[in-house]
């Protein structure tokens, strides 16, 4: 077993201390990212996947286009600042209804008779 492996999914006590460090750094650089914005969207298109493939990356380009520091911790992008992460969600909401509008036909476009 590597050593790493070792640290992170054994249960040796000679490697605690490395662990708590471990967990400790990690706890520090999330704490300074507040706020956040959730990468698990439901598809309302089409039935499946459940989650829609195309939210994660809309969200993480906007946030390099407007060059905003971000990190992910699971399945949310996170953001030092609240003007930060509503910059990216409201660019992130654009550029998902335009390629929602050049993907769907537009009797299955969201707000249409058609789509309820």
């Amino acid at each position: 077993m590597s050593y790493s492996k070792r640290i992170f999914f054994g249960d040796d006590p000679a490697d605690d201390h490395i662990r708590l460090l471990i967990a400790a750094q990690t706890i520090k650089r999330i704490e300074a990212f507040k706020f956040q914005i959730p990468l698990r969207r439901r598809n309302r298109h089409m039935g499946r996947p459940h989650w829609d493939p195309r939210w994660p990356s809309i969200v993480q380009s906007a946030a390099e286009e407007l060059k905003i520091e971000t990190i992910q911790v699971n399945d949310q992008q996170r953001f030092k600042t609240k003007a930060d992460s509503d910059a990216v969600k409201d660019l992130s909401e654009k550029r998902y209804k335009e390629r929602i509008n050049a993907l769907c036909p537009p009797s299955f476009r969201p707000g249409t008779k058609a789509h309820r």
